[in-house]
Order: C-alpha cells, then structure tokens, then sequence
C-alpha cells in the first residue's frame, strides 16, 4: 500500500508538472529572438559561379559579388521559444521552434533555375545600359568642372562607385552568359541562424544554431544548439497533447525596446475580431513568438494574424533527426 501510494503521489506530481499553466516569469523566460544572416550562392555543374544577398521582389539578384568571403549577409529577425520534444519529461536539448523565413521569399528549384538567370541577364543588359549613360554624363560633368568647383568631390566619389559597379555588372554577365543549355544550374541558400536571449543576470547569450526539421512550406521550423545542450536560466515549454484552447483573448511573449534602447520580455495582450483573426501587431509581437491562453497555458505560435497551434507544431518533433545529415 505504502509503494502504491508513493506511486500515486508521482504520478500526480508529474500530472501537475506537465499541466500546470505558466508563471509571466516562466513564459518570459522561455522566449528568445532568431536571427538569420544569409545570402544565395549559384553553381554551374557543381562549381560556385556567383554569389548574391538575396533576391528582390521581382525576382532579380540583389548585391551581387564573385566569394562567399565578399558577399553582404540579409538579416532577418523573428521570435521563437525553447520548447520540449517529449510531454512526459525534461526533453528540450537545445531545442528551438521559430519563424526562419518571410512571406514572398524567393527560393528558386532545380527546374525554374534558368528561369531566373533570363531574367537576371534581362535585368543586367537593361541596368548595365542605364548606367553607361550616366557614366557618359558624368564624365562630361568632370571635364567642363574643375576641383574648385563646389560638389566637384562628390560627384567624382559617385562616379568611381558608378564604374565600380558597372565593372562587376560586366564580369557577372559575361559568366552568366557563358552558361550552356547542358549546364546543371542550383541556387542554394546559406543561412547562419543564432538564438538570443538574456541570462539569469540579464546579460545577452547568443548561440548558434542548425535546422533540425522545416515545417511544410519552409516558414518555420525546429532548430536545436549546435552542442544539443539546452542553456541555463530557460523555460522549454511543453507541447500538451491534448487540442489547443481557442478562446477570445491571447497572451502573446515577445522582446520590445524601450526608450532607453535596452530590450525587454513583455507580454502583449490579443483579442479575437469579428473576422476570426487576433488583434496581433508585428511591431509588438513578431511572427514566431509563442501565444498563451490568459492564465499561461501554452497554446501555439504567431505567425501573421493566426496562431499555428501546438497540435500543428507537435508534427515537427516528431519527424527525423537533423536534416543536414
């Protein structure tokens, strides 16, 4: 009787560790901010051939360069939280679920590849024309105007970086241009992801990361500490396996800056509108902070105006191991 009831007072006990709602102190310390610093590279039969930090609205190759060393990296920053694999126990090692990618991000695929590179030759014969033609004014601007002249400096520090820029313009064409219809062509993203967050002492930790697991369509995902240890002073939230409460108001946990420039955790409130969205703002809470029900249940996840709730999430920690294996 004695060994039944010690194992009834665990089972409690871990009943009330798994369902027990989180304390504000508790929710703030599970939150961190993501950041991804990234940028394209193109292979031609396997061989790097052209690097770029990203790809504008229309498709064209933004800040192009010739090495991986030279190109600029696109920063992008979103929320996410520590989070649990397992209910029953302790199970976070490092693990993360956050937003790593925005909407209307171009990835290119193996099939659509020579599509884009059309369109960048397009682009640069048409950008390459223009600017031929201020290099034209600009040089007669020079000629007529002395050193003494006022703006004399300027326009010639603008017109070194116009030739500069014409000359990479030419160098990228030419390669792009030498590409065969037989060349394999692959544009794959780089991405160097970090996790920051402030210690027990409100120090700022950062820690790099790797993609565990993409949720379908790439916007978020699970990422663990390239260690696979989970750092002091957080909270792992836990995936209840039961359907999320879907009631008229929200918690949301995100970082704000305050006027004095330092950030802090703080917790924003939502309500459900008449069109079945939440009142979230992306100023106050960026897509990927976690979303609790007012007395600190864990929930789900913002992304946009909706909650991609924990019955949704719980797929990804399910499924494989790292994929970069």
């Amino acid at each position: 009787m004695v060994l039944l009831l010690i194992c009834l007072l665990l089972l409690a006990a871990w009943a009330i560790w798994i369902i027990k709602a989180y304390s504000e102190q508790q929710v703030k310390k599970s939150i961190l901010q993501l950041e991804r610093r990234s940028y394209f590279v193109l292979y031609a039969n396997g061989e790097p051939l052209l690097t770029f930090s990203e790809f504008t609205p229309d498709s064209v190759m933004a800040g192009l360069s010739f090495s991986e060393d030279s190109v600029k990296r696109t920063l992008f920053t979103a929320g996410g939280f520590w989070v649990n694999r397992h209910v029953a126990f302790p199970s976070c090692n490092g693990r993360v679920m956050a937003v790593v990618s925005k909407l209307g991000e171009v990835i290119p695929t193996p099939n659509n590849a020579k599509l884009f590179l059309r369109k960048e030759i397009s682009y640069l014969t048409a950008d390459l024309k223009a600017m031929r033609l201020r290099q034209a004014e600009l040089r007669y601007y020079l000629r007529v105007h002395g050193v003494q002249d006022e703006g004399y400096d300027i326009i010639a520090k603008y017109a070194t970086r116009l030739h500069a820029q014409i000359d990479t313009t030419l160098s990228a064409l030419e390669k792009l241009r030498k590409i065969g219809p037989n060349t394999t062509i692959k544009i794959n993203q780089k991405a160097k992801f970090t996790a920051k967050f402030p210690d027990g002492k409100g120090q700022w930790q950062a820690h790099e990361l790797r993609i565990v697991k993409r949720s379908t369509g790439g916007r978020y995902a699970l990422l663990q500490t390239l260690s696979e240890e989970t750092p002091q002073d957080v909270k792992p939230l836990v995936l209840l396996p039961w359907k999320s409460e879907k009631g008229k108001e929200a918690v949301g946990a995100s970082f704000l800056t305050n006027a004095q420039g330092k950030m802090n955790s703080s917790l924003i409130e939502s309500y459900l509108q008449s069109n079945g969205k939440y009142s979230f703002s992306d100023y106050l809470l960026k897509d990927g902070c976690p979303i609790f029900t007012p007395n600190g249940t864990f929930i789900g996840m913002k992304v946009d105006t909706t909650i991609i709730y924990r019955e949704e999430l719980k797929q990804i920690l399910k499924e494989g191991d790292n994929e970069n294996k």
